[in-house]
């Protein structure tokens, strides 16, 4: 079993607690993983924070592999519609361990219905994280409905590990947690029969198929700029392809 992870910096209104976790003695793995940074949605506008992500995941000791296509630019986008989509099955087949984006912004609920989802849950049930946030969530919301894969909201390489000076350190160790597996954070999961969110207070009685479409509440991790969790969704997109 690890050691429990403990924040380096209160959160409002806590006292401080120390950084207790000690690597050597957890059975996860702590070391280097393999990055695929891609850009799926928006244009990289501030090329000097992209080099800076970049250089300070590679410092951290990571792996980072960049997709041929991450700097392109069409219009306000990454690229043309077909030159995110072979960016994201480029980063499905990659096999690394992380496909973080690059940033947001706009663009991917425009090539919802050419995404190759089995190919997306294939790489996840390997193991791979899709790391994202903004626009990201429509990939998200996408690939929980047409496969019910996890991925995972989290920060992009632009505004959070290429910003000047030093990132957030929550947000570091959140990520981090991710990586190594920990799951820092608060968390529940309980019986669908004694969820208080899945049944009325009052004396009423539901279908069970209505009961049923809700999601129900799954691990999560928060910070102001890193969300880091197990996407619960609903599946609110009509079905693509």
């Amino acid at each position: 079993m690890c050691p429990p992870f403990l924040r380096s910096r209160p959160l409002p209104g806590l006292n401080a607690l120390p950084h207790h976790h000690d690597p050597s003695r957890c059975e996860h793995d702590h070391g280097p993983q393999h990055i695929y940074i891609y850009s799926p949605a928006g244009a990289i506008r501030d090329k000097a924070a992209f080099k800076r992500g970049i250089a300070r995941l590679k410092a951290m000791g990571h792996e980072v592999e960049v997709d041929p296509d991450a700097q392109a630019v069409h219009t306000r986008f990454a690229g043309d519609d077909a030159t995110r989509l072979a960016a994201i099955h480029r980063a499905a087949a990659s096999g690394a361990d992380v496909a973080l984006i690059t940033r947001g912004a706009y663009g991917l609920t425009r090539i919802l219905p050419g995404i190759r989802y089995k190919a997306v849950a294939k790489a996840i049930d390997g193991g791979m994280k899709f790391v994202g946030l903004s626009d990201f969530t429509a990939f998200q919301s996408a690939v929980l409905a047409q496969t019910g894969a996890v991925t995972w909201a989290g920060p992009g390489v632009i505004g959070d590990f290429g910003v000047e000076g030093e990132p957030d350190d929550i947000m570091l160790a959140c990520f981090d947690d991710l990586l190594t597996g920990h799951g820092e954070g608060a968390g529940w999961r309980m019986a669908r029969e004694k969820s208080p969110i899945l049944r009325p207070r009052l004396n009423v009685s539901f279908p069970r198929d209505a009961i049923s479409s809700i999601p129900r509440p799954l691990p999560l991790q928060a910070h102001p700029r890193c969300l880091l969790h197990r996407n619960p969704g609903r599946q609110t997109l009509p079905r693509c392809g």
